[in-house]
């Protein structure tokens, strides 16, 4: 409950970064906003069942009441016994699902990954927030943006007394260390202002691969 009204209520990065991203969007883009708005009251909604549940079997223990002490072991009951056969799924097809998943997304980074400073795909966007946020670089590993031609590897950094160096990035600036995460995206200039290492998208030092 408690995560649902957050979301609501401070409109957390990650829902401020989806309505910028998909407001540039076409209007037969998933809406994103949606989604997490959705899912916001979805968490309430589930937290209040659970809610519910826990305050029957308190009233059926403290009044002793056996019909609701009875509903409420039947629906614990049936709670157990769905975890107990969600695990053991979990368990079977573990590599299965990361396989096709790291499949999906490794389609999605190189087909609609487009860098930090294109701000008109909400997939790219995601990746980029998926590294600041986990601390990550790519979906196995940073060598995956090699072979990506569509995102922008120009970058400019100072070398030191004023003076700018143009070259191409090896990696994405969203995968380096940042002082300041929460600028991101709405304040792009000192979100890269806050860079650990400003030559880190060229050499990849202090970057999230060596975490």
């Amino acid at each position: 409950m408690a995560a649902g009204i957050y979301i609501l209520v401070e409109k957390n990065q990650i829902l401020v970064l989806t309505r910028s991203a998909t407001s540039s969007l076409d209007s037969g883009s998933l809406d994103m906003p949606s989604l997490l708005e959705t899912a916001a009251y979805s968490l309430i909604g589930a937290g209040s069942i659970i809610f519910i549940i826990a305050f029957l079997g308190w009233c059926g223990a403290c009044l002793e009441n056996n019909k609701c002490l009875t509903v409420y072991a039947v629906i614990v009951g049936f709670i157990i016994v769905l975890e107990i056969a969600a695990v053991i799924l979990a368990i079977i097809y573990k590599d299965q699902f990361e396989t096709y998943a790291q499949a999906n997304l490794l389609t999605l980074l190189q087909s609609r990954y487009k860098g930090p400073y294109d701000t008109s795909d909400v997939v790219s966007l995601a990746f980029d927030l998926v590294h600041i946020v986990f601390q990550c670089c790519g979906v196995s590993n940073a060598t995956e943006f090699s072979s990506i031609s569509s995102w922008n590897t120009t970058y400019a950094y100072d070398s030191g007394g004023g003076s700018y160096v143009i070259t191409n990035a090896t990696i994405p600036l969203t995968c380096c260390k940042f002082n300041n995460t929460a600028a991101f995206p709405s304040d792009m200039t000192g979100f890269i202002n806050s860079m650990a290492n400003n030559q880190c998208p060229v050499t990849q030092a202090d970057s999230n691969i060596d975490t």
